[in-house]
């Protein structure tokens, strides 16, 4: 707008402000191309100013996906490969136990489902562990996990959010980490 600086003048072109980084990202949705731009406040001096009114603190930001289960702002990502084929593997063996209908098949597919809730449990148990570990590594003081609030009626016909369990891995961490000295948010 003519009246008022735009954010590129008032960020990039200011000197109060460091340029840090950029990204280019394509939304196929809406084929259109964004420019991503972090800048970062400084006193004239080339010298970082003191932020006012919030104490200093380091975030380990989360991502939870699908293909990638966690990725954390660091860079470090946990593949969702292994835990898509085992859930693939527990779902071909419940489907071939109720087809045989047998009163044996049910208790094996009973024994079946306390395998995979246990096996689930670990899995996500782990990459908690991992996450904490990588807040403690980079001396994070918080961990911000992505707001999945709403996400089955946002994606109503997506069958992957029923089967991963984001708001356990999110517990898992909320009871692991705080023992560490970080807090979690969403």
């Amino acid at each position: 707008p003519a009246d008022s600086p735009t954010p590129y003048e008032r960020y990039v072109l200011s000197e109060s402000y460091e340029f840090r980084e950029s990204t280019l990202r394509y939304d196929a949705a809406t084929d259109e191309f964004y420019l991503n731009i972090s800048t970062r406040r400084t006193n004239g001096d080339d010298e970082v100013s003191e932020d006012t009114g919030h104490s200093d603190q380091t975030v380990l930001g989360i991502d939870l996906g699908v293909n990638s289960l966690a990725v954390s702002s660091t860079g470090t990502f946990w593949q969702g490969d292994d835990y898509d084929h085992w859930c693939r593997e527990f779902e071909k063996r419940r489907g071939e136990m109720q087809q045989r209908g047998t009163q044996a098949a049910h208790k094996a597919l009973l024994r079946l489902g306390k395998r995979e809730e246990a096996w689930r449990k670990q899995y996500i148990h782990t990459i908690a562990n991992e996450l904490v570990s990588e807040a403690v590594e980079h001396d994070c003081d918080v961990i911000a996990f992505e707001d999945l609030s709403d996400i089955r009626e946002r994606l109503p016909h997506a069958k992957w959010h029923h089967v991963w369990a984001f708001r356990r891995l999110f517990e898992y961490v909320s009871y692991k980490a705080p023992e560490q000295g970080v807090s979690v948010e969403q």
